[in-house]
């Protein structure tokens, strides 16, 4: 039996950590979520396989131009994605590092074919072994 893809979702609103939660547990994947920097670093130093990491750089507790290299500082082989309201701000070379930057909106099509993009190019025999998401 193959495992789904575990999922960490990083974001300072409680409604929009529990959406994207539901959004991609209805795509199969296991899905953390986390509220702050405090607890996602934490996360990080324990023992939870994760795939992806879905990062919102203004949770409390973090600094935003530092949260993206202490994540890769825990797990340096963690993909992250950049979930955002202002991508435009991102353009410099510090986020390199992030796999993909997405704007936040109400719609969640882009960030889920972000996701399903990323872990496809990845982890493509795993991924070739997961049924095809649901379509909305």
């Amino acid at each position: 039996m193959n495992e789904a893809f575990s999922i960490l979702v990083t974001d300072k609103n409680g409604h929009v950590r529990e959406f994207l939660r539901r959004e991609l547990h209805v795509d199969g994947y296991r899905v953390y979520t986390v509220r702050d920097g405090r607890d996602l670093l934490s996360l990080l130093e324990g023992e939870t396989r994760l795939d992806l990491l879905i990062l919102d750089l203004e949770i409390p507790y973090a600094d935003e131009s530092l949260i993206l290299e202490q994540v890769l500082e825990r797990r340096a082989d963690l993909p992250v994605v950049i979930h955002t309201h202002t991508p435009e701000a991102l353009d410099s070379g510090h986020y390199a590092s992030a796999l993909a930057i997405v704007e936040k909106s109400g719609d969640t099509d882009n960030l889920r074919r972000v996701v399903r993009e990323t872990l496809q190019h990845l982890f493509p025999r795993r991924f070739a072994s997961i049924p095809p998401s649901r379509p909305r």
